[in-house]
């Protein structure tokens, strides 16, 4: 539509659209569109019904390829507990001394143990300085699988982005029930994976947290997040269904 607005062969329709909407010039009248939801389905609506499909198909055809964009490509969520502990093997982890006004390891504390923090102006700006960036990382092994008498091998490649899961950051229902299953205490799972970060190797059997036949967190089912610490995480739970079933 814009297109047309700016090089129709039409130029009187153009003149009276614009000013039948009170505006002087093509360029103010463009940059309002563009600014206008509501200015923009009324100067689309003046359009004869041909041309607003054409525009529609054409919007429709130049933005398709974006239409099946997995935003959590790729992404696994971490106890913070884990992220910690991978950052202080790649040595990004600052413990600073008996002097420091700052380390990263008091940043933590606070965010792990102090549910106020936010509320506490002098925390809070501690924890500002804490950099939880996700943590781009790989990780391979060949896994030794019995098949029947036999055994093959099965190799397991993930290519993953790390993001660490704090508490607070995890507010509704869902997200508490995550957190809370993750980091209960003797029975912690270090790590969730969405199914693409999984490049070679998947597991058939692996836990899933959506009810049957449903992939959106508005139907997740947070029973199976609030098993009993001494649940074990194992194929044969309960929590574990190749469909999905909890």
């Amino acid at each position: 539509m814009i297109d047309d607005i700016e090089s129709s062969t039409d130029q009187d329709f153009i003149k009276k659209l614009i000013e039948k909407n009170g505006f002087d010039n093509v360029e103010d009248f463009v940059k309002a569109i563009y600014q206008d939801e509501k200015l923009f389905k009324k100067v689309l609506s003046s359009y004869p019904k041909n041309l607003r499909d054409s525009f529609v198909n054409q919007a429709d055809s130049n933005t398709s390829t974006y239409g099946d964009i997995t935003v959590s490509d790729a992404q696994v969520i971490v106890r913070p507990d884990l992220y910690r502990k991978i950052r202080i093997g790649l040595g990004t982890w600052n413990f600073g001394d008996e002097f420091s006004d700052y380390s990263d390891e008091m940043a933590y504390n606070i965010l792990e143990n102090d549910p106020d923090w936010q509320s506490d102006p002098k925390k809070a700006k501690i924890v500002s300085k804490l950099e939880l960036y996700p943590l781009k990382m790989s990780y391979f092994q060949n896994s030794s699988q019995q098949i029947g008498d036999g055994f093959i091998n099965l190799p397991i490649y993930n290519k993953m982005a790390i993001f660490p899961a704090f508490k607070y950051m995890l507010q509704s229902d869902n997200g508490k029930a995550i957190y809370e299953r993750m980091n209960k205490k003797g029975n912690e799972i270090d790590m969730l994976a969405f199914d693409s970060a999984v490049k070679v190797g998947a597991n058939q059997q692996q836990y899933t947290p959506y009810k049957e036949g449903v992939d959106n967190l508005d139907d997740m089912d947070t029973k199976s997040l609030k098993q009993k610490s001494d649940k074990s995480i194992l194929p044969n739970d309960d929590i574990f269904n190749p469909g999905g079933k909890l």
